[in-house]
């Protein structure tokens, strides 16, 4: 009975060891996978349109490079209920 104990003791302690390789793995690759096609493609996209998601450009003349949002200039109703 111990033998029997013993190797289902050590068959989880395998089985865990495997599966934490495993899941390793197979998130390395899929996170580069996303990171290369998904990202990467996107970049190439972007840099072939000459498209910039930020606005890097230095101003000497602007004061602040917040942005307005105007949330006072439009109407509530047109916010009520949106869904």
């Amino acid at each position: 009975m111990i033998k029997i104990k013993s190797f289902f003791v050590g068959f989880h302690k395998g089985i865990h060891h495997f599966s934490t390789a495993l899941t390793t793995l197979i998130n390395v690759i899929l996170l580069a996978f996303v990171y290369f096609f998904g990202v990467g493609i996107v970049s190439l996209i972007a840099k072939g349109r000459k498209k910039s998601f930020l606005e890097k450009k230095i101003s000497k003349e602007a004061s602040t490079y917040w942005n307005d949002l105007n949330l006072k200039k439009e109407n509530f109703e047109e916010h009520y209920r949106q869904f």
